[in-house]
């Protein structure tokens, strides 16, 4: 007696193809950095051929920035030109923004306001 694989009566849409397939047939695959993309059988082995790899970091020569100005928080490379703001096109109120460490943001905040 043969024995029939039931039919999956759920279904999803695959991400790529936007066919709808069986739920069993999809399997989650990394999208940039930190995401996922829902892929199904045939599309997953197009995307293993392809060698997509994820997106990588950013430039570590590019620096934050913050225009005064408008506002706006960027990312730039001051050594391919010269630095303005994307958004407004002005350079006269731009500071480089520096990360700063958990403990120095606490003390300040406990200093500004004295909580006990």
């Amino acid at each position: 007696m043969l024995t029939e694989k039931p039919i999956e009566s759920r279904q999803m849409i695959c991400d790529w193809c936007r066919k709808a397939v069986p739920i069993s047939d999809v399997r989650y695959v990394p999208k940039g950095n930190d995401s996922r993309t829902a892929l199904c059988t045939i599309c997953r082995a197009k995307h293993e051929n392809t060698g997509l790899q994820p997106v990588k970091k950013s430039d570590p020569n590019k620096k934050n920035y913050f225009c005064g100005r408008c506002r706006y928080k960027f990312r730039f490379d001051s050594a391919v030109s010269r630095i303005k703001c994307p958004y407004c096109g002005e350079a006269d109120k731009l500071t480089e923004l520096k990360p700063a460490p958990a403990e120095t943001l606490v003390k300040t905040k406990f200093n500004e306001k004295e909580l006990w």
